[in-house]
């Protein structure tokens, strides 16, 4: 088995990674693609595939990273086999089963791939990533014995979750969206990124949430160009909360990252503290007009509603929008693009369902778009109207102050307009 290339989505702090490894034995080509949800699932999902061509994988790859609004960044075996065994070990300390699909035997191959890398371990259980600012602020030496780790090639198990950990990070390039980020890793019981940004164990263990929660919004008010008030909506296991935090934040010049085209000086951002101020429970109906938005949904009529013309309109459907994701319904068949970045976290209001572009949902007999603003609205429209102008007919356009169509499709009707009598 050998290895031909690697990458994951820097999209850690969101919490979820697709990580995909490509080998080649036998002369053909074998992916193993990896979902990784560091919020207490690990190995969430695994998918193989043996000698398919180039293009079906590549659509296959996009299909699978195309919500998670990240860029692929490549990882060398080592790092990529690194992460593969530390998600296996979230599964096991989380008590998660892994997948089906990832059997046993390559469960053995992977842990055989990360025995061979020769890692040593430190003095810090495998669980913490510290970072620098921490040995820094401890005044600690961090040359940890070099000149034996050289003598026997062996890698120190901290540099490389260091180095692994900074790759599948994105850079964060505004206030707003270090602190997004930080109130969401709060919510989200992710004592790791706490502790890599803060190098601070208090902080790091800090909580609001009983399990790995949901950040639903966050409004950020800057107070001082280091301290921001919070607002934030978040869900847990036993409901819905608002809550009151105060971030307190770190920045300096990065002298490691030019950025030569557009001549900016990058930032360096660490937290420093969290200061919770009050959190109470409210109802989920109040959650709903917090993150709802307006929605224009435009309706059509399908000509054929045959099995096999079905199976057209939703192969038009992803050739032209590849990274759309495909969701199966009882009633029918959900698609969903996603912005194909995060940047709806740089803002001063984080909403959770900014990231979407529009939906399409296709059900027996009509195809319906969701939009969120005019002018994404007319672009899309227009381009779905080319692909599918000789398979369905514009039947109604209706505007709706809140999201309607995604309750549509879990409500299990079949009929739209008596959903919305």
């Amino acid at each position: 088995m050998n290895f031909k290339k690697s990458f994951c989505t820097n999209t850690r702090l969101m919490g979820t990674m697709m990580l995909l490894i490509e080998w080649v034995i036998d002369n053909k080509i074998i992916s193993h693609i990896f979902m990784l949800d560091a919020e207490g699932l690990g190995i969430s999902d695994f998918y193989r595939m043996e000698d398919a061509s180039e293009h079906e994988r590549e659509s296959f790859y996009r299909q699978k990273y195309g919500g998670l609004g990240g860029v692929n960044i490549s990882m060398n075996e080592e790092e990529a086999c690194f992460l593969v065994y530390e998600y296996m070990n979230k599964n096991i300390r989380y008590e998660k089963s892994l997948p089906d699909s990832f059997s046993e035997d390559i469960k053995n191959k992977y842990s055989e791939l990360y025995n061979k890398l020769n890692i040593l371990q430190d003095d810090q259980d495998n669980e913490e990533l510290e970072s620098d600012l921490e040995y820094k602020n401890k005044n600690i030496d961090k040359k940890h014995s070099d000149e034996d780790k050289e003598s026997s090639g062996r890698i120190l198990y901290r540099d490389i979750k260091k180095t692994v950990f900074k790759k599948i990070c994105k850079r964060v390039e505004t206030d707003n969206e270090f602190v997004n980020y930080m109130i969401m890793r709060l919510v989200a019981r992710d004592r790791e990124s706490l502790l890599y940004y803060s190098g601070n164990e208090d902080v790091a263990d800090l909580h609001i949430t009983n399990i790995n929660g949901a950040l639903l919004y966050n409004e950020i008010e800057k107070k001082k160009d280091d301290k921001f008030v919070c607002n934030c909506v978040y869900e847990d296991s036993d409901g819905y909360y608002e809550a009151k935090v105060v971030v307190m934040i770190d920045k300096e010049i990065d002298d490691d990252e030019e950025d030569i085209i557009h001549e900016n000086e990058k930032m360096k951002y660490s937290l420093r503290s969290f200061m919770i101020m009050h959190t109470n429970a409210i109802y989920d109906f109040e959650v709903f007009d917090i993150i709802s938005k307006e929605e224009t949904i435009d309706i059509y009529n399908i000509k054929d509603t045959s099995k096999e013309n079905k199976e057209i309109i939703e192969n038009k459907i992803y050739n032209a929008y590849p990274a759309i994701q495909g969701i199966q319904f009882d009633c029918g068949s959900l698609y969903i693009q996603y912005y194909f970045d995060n940047t709806h976290l740089d803002s001063d209001i984080y909403v959770i369902n900014n990231d979407i572009m529009f939906i399409i949902y296709l059900n027996k007999d009509r195809l319906f778009l969701a939009t969120y603003n005019e002018r994404s609205r007319e672009l899309i429209e227009e381009s779905l109207s080319n692909e599918l102008n000789k398979l369905v007919d514009k039947e109604n356009i209706y505007k709706f102050e809140q999201n309607v169509l995604f309750d549509f499709v879990e409500s299990g009707n079949d009929d739209f307009y008596d959903f919305i009598d």
